[in-house]
């Protein structure tokens, strides 16, 4: 197994935690109604902005593919926002739940780029917690009140 490297760093954990402050938020909304915002729906606020992390997070592979120089690498790094079309666009779930399995199937693949050592020694410390967090804050909006 690949040796895990070096710390995170301090701005990509500062970073990735306040990318959490929308998720929490939503939830935060949902569950006690309180702060909430005008004009801001947080089921819908919370898809938008879980679209938004999930293709910026998928777009991370391209520079592990490339870097890899795998001509399959490049499928795999554009396989997570394809699949996230198929499931959503003709309604085959809501785009709730394939978030929920979209963030959780993106660790395989940032687990396969740091396993090859394209991805930097300390990735999965930093997407592991941010993602379990992710996906809890998106089952606690799917179970408050239905699914967007």
């Amino acid at each position: 197994m690949r040796e895990s490297g070096s710390s995170v760093p301090v701005a990509a954990a500062l970073l990735g935690a306040a990318g959490l402050l929308p998720f929490l938020w939503a939830v935060i909304v949902l569950q006690t109604g309180q702060f909430a915002l005008p004009g801001a729906p947080p089921r819908a606020a919370a898809m938008g902005y879980g679209l938004m992390i999930f293709s910026y997070m998928a777009g991370c592979f391209w520079p592990f593919a490339a870097r890899s120089g795998r001509a399959l690498d490049y499928g795999v790094a554009v396989a997570p926002v394809l699949v996230l079309i198929a499931l959503v666009v003709p309604g085959v779930m809501s785009l709730n739940m394939a978030l929920i399995l979209g963030f959780a199937g993106l660790l395989p693949i940032d687990w396969l780029f740091w396993r090859r050592g394209v991805a930097p020694g300390w990735w999965m410390r930093l997407r592991l917690p941010l993602s379990a967090v992710v996906i809890a804050c998106l089952v606690a909006i799917m179970l408050t009140g239905g699914a967007s």
